[in-house]
């Protein structure tokens, strides 16, 4: 287990993206070489946001192992500094659920692709 938090399903939780809503600000490639070498290189993060201009769409890809990372086994940096909501920390379950209810809040009200509900900023 490795101290990785686990839920009483047995499933560990794990950085989920949902692409749609990531505005490419690269703040988790900030957050993420700060915490892998205490200042802002993001050539040195385990995370990169591709933009993908003919898309209109940016995609986080990230390269980090949630098990071996020690600063990553609760609440990675990257999705706590998200400000959009595009990074999750859940289980599949609960990623499955968030993901749902964003896709009913936009059929209600188009302003959720902006930023996503679970997003508390």
């Amino acid at each position: 287990m490795g101290g990785c938090v686990m839920f009483e399903d047995g499933e560990k939780p794990r950085i989920f993206v949902e692409e749609s809503i990531c505005n490419g600000c690269h703040m988790c490639e900030m957050m993420c070489s700060f915490v892998n070498t205490q200042s802002f290189y993001p050539g040195k993060a385990n995370i990169k946001v591709i933009n993908y201009e003919w898309k209109g769409r940016n995609k986080p890809v990230i390269s980090c192992d949630v098990e071996t990372h020690s600063p990553c086994r609760t609440l990675p940096q990257c999705v706590r500094y998200c400000p959009t909501g595009a990074l999750v920390w859940a289980t599949k379950d609960e990623f499955v659920l968030m993901l749902y209810e964003h896709q009913r809040g936009i059929e209600l009200n188009p302003s959720y692709k902006a930023r996503a509900p679970w997003c508390r900023r």
